[in-house]
């Protein structure tokens, strides 16, 4: 029976931002970080208008972000909140365009948790993730020669932590990934119907 109440930060800790009570978009922390919305020149844009965020960290001293871009987009709302606070609002926000696993028992997993174990393996280059289907995920790997076998189990197993045992994860070390005219490549792609 509690109130729910969103929240959005970045793991870089550059910005963050929550709701108040009135729910009508997230409040940005500005003490936290300065937060920019930007167009694809890196023009600061127009409250309202949409664009990709970059955030400057306001607190670590140790390893400060410039105008850190990531690859969210979301927009400075024109209107102020009518709690009283004076912190900025920021739109909802839309995270990276990957699709979004599904598991056969209803999870849904981020793009963003898939992350997490390929941080500690240095030696893959590249990499992009394909759900076949509710029981099978590919991995296609671009790897230096320093990549192991052990370094292959270590993925799996980082993989079956966050998705369980009952979906199988297949590894193909390739050449290079298929990319579109611009350079780029989609890096989760689910086929399962329908996607997210």
């Amino acid at each position: 029976q509690c109130k729910i109440y969103d929240y959005y930060a970045a793991a870089e800790r550059v910005v963050f931002s929550t709701e108040c009570d009135q729910h009508r978009g997230h409040h940005i922390a500005d003490e936290y970080g300065i937060t920019e919305i930007v167009d694809e020149n890196m023009s600061v844009v127009e409250p309202g208008c949409s664009g990709r965020m970059v955030a400057t960290g306001l607190h670590n001293k140790v390893m400060p972000l410039i105008r850190y871009l990531t690859d969210d987009v979301s927009a400075i709302k024109q209107q102020r909140c009518a709690c009283g606070r004076g912190l900025s609002l920021m739109d909802d926000v839309t995270t990276k365009a990957e699709d979004i696993l599904t598991l056969r028992d209803g999870r849904m997993i981020s793009p963003s948790t898939l992350t997490h174990p390929f941080k500690p393996l240095t030696s893959i280059k590249e990499s992009q993730i394909i759900q076949e289907d509710l029981d099978n995920l590919h991995i296609n790997l671009v790897v230096g020669e320093e990549f192991t076998k052990a370094d292959e189990e270590e993925l799996v197993n980082a993989f079956k932590e966050r998705l369980g045992n009952e979906i199988t994860i297949s590894i193909q070390i390739v050449s290079s990934l298929e990319r579109t005219r611009s350079g780029k490549f989609k890096w989760v792609i689910s086929k399962v119907k329908p996607a997210i």
